[in-house]
């Protein structure tokens, strides 16, 4: 059987808007960014399903965009454990990022992606 997409809060890869409350909706409810070194930064945070369903493989897209020219120049997928979440769970991701797009100030956006099991019935 095919893999269901990936989907993603609005805004999000793709654009995708919310589904209907039977869904599963994940949101980054934590984050916290430190910088470890001068290209080096930590990335970890919470997230949490705030819709109806349940949701499997779910991860976190770090993006970082170019201080200077505003283009991405780093793009990671970071799991959250644990990776399925029914409704109302939460999860935590935790990762050390070393990229030299990271010196200065760079913008880093994290934007939570799952699957969606697939109805019952």
């Amino acid at each position: 059987a095919a893999s269901a997409p990936r989907e993603a809060g609005p805004g999000g890869p793709g654009g995708l808007a919310p589904g209907p409350v039977s869904d599963a909706r994940i949101v980054v409810t934590k984050r916290k960014t430190p910088r470890t070194g001068p290209s080096t930064l930590r990335v970890r945070g919470e997230v949490k399903n705030v819709g109806g369903g349940t949701a499997n493989d779910v991860a976190v897209t770090v993006t970082v965009l170019d201080q200077s020219s505003g283009d991405e120049c780093l793009r990671q997928e970071v799991p959250v454990a644990p990776s399925t979440l029914g409704t109302g769970a939460v999860g935590t991701f935790d990762l050390d990022l070393d990229n030299p797009c990271l010196f200065g100030q760079p913008t880093v956006d994290l934007t939570p992606v799952w699957v969606s099991a697939e109805p019952t019935g």
